[in-house]
């Protein structure tokens, strides 16, 4: 395990940041994809050079072509797991949503994250993974959560029609449809919410790590709730 390589978007904080450390402590290479890369910077100082954290934004296809071109293509390093975990929420009526609101969800949530797979999925090994993260709001509809869960799923949709693409080569897609984690996702959801009734990142990661060491099982898709069910 100690050579292969995960590429992460959204890779500063929450669910992506507890996925590169726990990948990291495993001895694998990480590419840390983030908007802002501070929160990275003691990891990428204890695991040197098998950690490369990367200021760039998902929406910037100029942006993912360089950081591939540096990072897999030049180094002829081939990837073992992508996970495209960037993503916002904005929340609230959609009525009166300001367009510029609801385009940054799909922006970031869905086209982001395709542009992401497109670019990266001809560096992926035989045998790679790619493992999605989505959200019970692509499962279900919330009210006030209307844009949000529209992109949801559809990225729900994409990676069940990806998967049948990509089996051919042997790459295998796993989709986790995800109850309230406690991120920084929520910092900016009105309302109180209660982080100790969420699912922890770190627990979503230890769920991505256990279908990573059981590839024989075919996880396509995992849905993770709190204990106590959906918020």
């Amino acid at each position: 395990m100690s050579e292969r390589t995960a590429f992460i978007t959204g890779a500063s904080k929450g669910i992506g940041l507890a996925l590169a450390t726990a990948l990291l402590a495993r001895g694998w290479h990480v590419v840390a994809i983030a908007r802002h890369t501070k929160p990275l910077t003691a990891l990428a100082h204890e695991h040197g050079a098998r950690c490369r954290a990367i200021s760039a934004d998902v929406r910037d296809a100029d942006a993912l072509h360089n950081v591939v071109r540096t990072h897999l293509a030049a180094p002829r390093r081939r990837l073992h797991l992508l996970f495209p975990s960037a993503g916002l929420a904005s929340v609230g009526p959609f009525e009166s949503m300001p367009p510029d609101t609801w385009q940054a969800m799909i922006d970031i949530n869905l086209t982001g994250l395709l542009q992401t797979v497109q670019i990266v999925l001809p560096h992926m090994a035989e045998g790679g993974h790619i493992v999605i993260p989505g959200s019970i709001a692509g499962a279900t509809g919330f009210a006030n959560w209307a844009v949000y869960s529209a992109t949801k799923f559809g990225v729900r949709g994409f990676a069940e029609a990806l998967r049948q693409e990509v089996r051919p080569r042997g790459i295998r897609v796993t989709h986790l449809t995800l109850g309230a984690t406690a991120t920084p996702l929520w910092d900016n959801v009105p309302g109180a919410w209660d982080h100790r009734n969420m699912l922890s990142a770190e627990a979503v990661a230890a769920w991505v790590l256990h279908i990573l060491d059981h590839p024989e099982s075919g996880v396509e898709d995992l849905r993770l709730l709190p204990p106590t069910g959906m918020l």
